[in-house]
């Protein structure tokens, strides 16, 4: 599914990576460690082709795969609500939903004769809704949100005026919400509460793709991974672990 061979990366004379390989099989659920600094992020970034290695490859199979990918350090786009971050992590969905809007508007005040064409044009629209997930995919966005704790906040809002740890729920609701087939998750702990937290956790353990997250966080790796990816900083390279954080804690030792 995802094939990461002999990565290398140097930042001058600062190695980073050094010949770094793991494999993510479908439903793999693993945690990536290692102490602050050492190059998880860069590792990530390199998977999700944000930079590129020294050497090494990143090889997806099939190359149609797609990976949803949590940064540290989101970014939306300038102007986004809420409703509009979640909308667009469904391909079609924005389009479909106003086009549908605005045909039941035209509908409802047009005469007979412009009728028949509308009322067609209504039902195209409709069966691209529901090709792009239709209501239930609204419907899921308002879940996804509410699982988040951000389910009081009107979808109108703008980005631009929420908080830090907002944001980042966010962030985690409109990964959750696109459904990628690889999910990389970067700290995706930060600034969630016990609810959140608890939500993720049901989320990753029901989550049918792979999963590779990066966490300080033992408990969340304890009750979610099946393997431990270790990013050593002396040697740069990675050994696998079998089990979740634990396990791996007591085979270190």
């Amino acid at each position: 599914m995802l094939q990461v061979s002999n990565l290398s990366k140097s930042y001058g004379d600062r190695a980073i990576l050094e010949n770094a390989s793991f494999t993510l099989n479908a439903g793999d659920r693993v945690g990536l460690v290692g102490p602050n600094g050492c190059g998880k992020t860069t590792l990530l970034r390199i998977i999700v082709g944000q930079e590129q290695p020294d050497q090494g490859s990143v090889h997806l199979s099939p190359a149609s795969l797609t990976i949803g990918y949590l940064p540290q350090a989101l970014e939306f786009e300038p102007g986004a609500s809420v409703g509009d971050v979640m909308r667009q992590a469904v391909d079609g969905l924005p389009g479909a939903e106003q086009q549908v809007e605005s045909l039941a508007q035209q509908i409802a005040e047009a005469d007979s004769e412009e009728l028949p064409d509308l009322m067609d044009a209504y039902s195209e629209a409709l069966s691209r809704l529901e090709a792009a997930g239709g209501y239930g995919a609204i419907h899921n966005i308002d879940a996804t949100l509410a699982g988040l704790g951000l389910g009081t906040v009107n979808q109108a809002t703008p980005v631009a005026v929420l908080s830090g740890g907002q944001k980042t729920r966010l962030g985690l609701a409109r990964l959750m919400h696109a459904r990628p087939q690889v999910l990389i998750l970067d700290e995706p702990t930060n600034h969630l509460d016990i609810a959140g937290l608890e939500w993720l956790e049901t989320f990753l353990l029901e989550y049918k793709g792979a999963v590779l997250v990066v966490s300080h966080d033992r408990a969340i790796l304890d009750r979610t991974v099946q393997a431990i990816l270790e990013l050593d900083p002396v040697s740069h390279s990675i050994t696998t672990y079998a089990g979740n954080y634990t396990d791996y804690h007591l085979a270190k030792q």
